[in-house]
């Protein structure tokens, strides 16, 4: 269960990039199960753990840079849980949510609307065949 960490940065680079968000920056952090249950139960009222969590920056806040977009919680053990249910690898897995955390950073929500979230869904599934295919 190895995370390359120049290849989330390469892959999350090319994302802002792709969605002209190039110039931005955002945080990535590894949490265990515990941590990522409370900072689930703390933001979305559920009592478990999740595998990624997206904290945009607040506009009009101070304290943080325009270029700031905010940041990713990822769980790699929620992941490696995921990665066994769904019949994927771990790093695609990885990769899925690292995606799915960016998107949100950037806006988009799947939550909202069954409109945007197939719009969602979409940009993950393009994303995720142009950097899985390149392993």
């Amino acid at each position: 269960m190895g995370i390359d960490e120049r290849k989330l940065k390469a892959i999350a680079e090319q994302v802002l990039a792709d969605e002209k968000e190039k110039n931005k920056e955002m945080s990535v952090v590894l949490v265990g199960e515990s941590r990522m249950r409370l900072l689930n139960k703390k933001y979305r009222n559920k009592d478990k753990p999740t595998d990624v969590l997206s904290f945009g920056r607040t506009k009009g806040v101070s304290g943080f840079l325009e270029s700031e977009l905010g940041e990713i919680v990822i769980c790699p053990a929620a992941i490696k849980k995921n990665a066994l249910k769904y019949g994927v690898s771990f790093e695609e897995e990885l990769v899925r949510v690292l995606v799915h955390g960016i998107l949100h950073l950037l806006g988009y929500n799947h939550e909202r609307r069954e409109k945007e979230s197939a719009i969602m869904r979409k940009k993950e599934n393009f994303y995720l065949s142009k950097y899985l295919k390149n392993k």
